[in-house]
Order: structure tokens, then C-alpha cells, then sequence
């Protein structure tokens, strides 16, 4: 990872660029996968291809994942999220909270199973994995008084989904 306000390489968790002092996502002046020299409207890298369309403000598209190309999560409406739970899950955003995780111990597979087995259609197994939105997405689904059960077993489906498809945590690291 490179930063962004000065084109050093830095550790894909630094907090901040030892070169420069600054965050080294804050910016959009050079590449944060190749380091090259960027336009500030720029929104795809030219020479490594990557999306810099989220980069600056703190918030980060991650490029490519094994689970098809991340994008930045935009605050949606109860029923896109909804309709979300249907699709694989993808990378969100890197916040402070995506950090943390990333700093942490890596979360085990086999844990993630058997909270999604037995808590899937509350979204817990998604809370466990860093997934927030889409853990909240099912747990109101799941909770809504007027249309429980319709919701409720969409959730578990999304449940079942995830457990197939969702190899990584939100921080993008396998589990073990």
C-alpha cells in the first residue's frame, strides 16, 4: 500500500505515513495500490486499474478481492440492504472499525459456521465477521413486528448464502 498524500510506501495498517505524518488514506494525489501520481478528479487508477473513486475523506475502496471488486458501502434504504442480504458479501469501506479488526487475531472459519448455523438468521455470524450493516440489515429483519416471518426467512437465507460464499472477513483476511 502506498500513501496517498506523498506516494511512500507504507504497511497496509499503518494508522500514518512515517514519511509524511499523515493518515495514508486522507488524500488523492497518488495511487494507494501503485503510488503513482494521480489527477485529484481522477476516478481509476491509469496504471494499476484500480477504483480511486472513494479514496480521500478517510474512506478507502479496496481494489480487488477473491469475492469480485469492493465498493464503498453507501447508506441505502432498509430494503436495499434487504435486497442485499440475496448477494455475496463484499468488502466495506476501511474505518477505524475495519482497522481494528484488521489489527486483531484472525477470526476462525469454523466459529463463523456455527454462529451462522445457529444465529444466522439474527446476523450474528456477520457481526462476528465485521459485516455490520449487513448484520443490522438481518437482525431489523428479523425483529419487524408487521412482516416477521416473510423477513425472517429472507435473513436466514442470506444466512445460508453467506455461509457458502464468505471466505474472508470485513477486513479482507482469509479465516482460519
Amino acid at each position: 500500500m502506498f500513501c496517498t498524500n506523498c506516494g511512500n510506501e507504507v504497511a497496509e495498517n499503518a494508522v500514518v505515513c512515517i514519511k509524511c505524518g499523515v493518515p495514508p488514506r486522507n488524500s488523492k494525489k497518488f495511487c494507494y495500490n501503485c503510488g503513482a501520481a494521480i489527477q485529484e478528479a481522477q476516478i481509476v487508477c491509469v496504471k494499476c486499474g484500480v477504483s480511486l473513486s472513494s479514496v480521500g475523506a478517510g474512506n478507502v475502496s479496496l481494489g480487488k478481492s477473491t469475492r469480485g471488486e469492493a465498493s464503498e458501502a453507501p447508506r441505502s434504504s432498509l430494503v436495499d440492504q434487504i435486497k442485499g442480504l440475496f448477494k455475496p458479501a463484499v468488502l466495506p469501506p476501511r474505518t477505524p472499525d475495519i482497522e481494528a479488526l484488521a489489527a486483531g487475531p484472525a477470526k476462525s472459519r469454523k466459529v463463523y459456521l456455527l454462529l451462522g448455523l445457529f444465529l444466522g438468521g439474527w446476523g450474528i455470524h456477520n457481526f462476528y465477521a465485521g459485516y455490520r450493516q449487513r448484520a443490522l440489515a438481518a437482525l431489523l429483519c428479523s425483529i419487524i413486528p408487521p412482516c416477521c416471518f416473510v423477513l425472517g426467512i429472507a435473513s436466514l437465507i442470506g444466512a445460508i448464502q453467506d455461509l457458502i460464499n464468505t471466505r474472508r472477513d470485513a477486513a479482507g483476511r482469509p479465516m482460519v
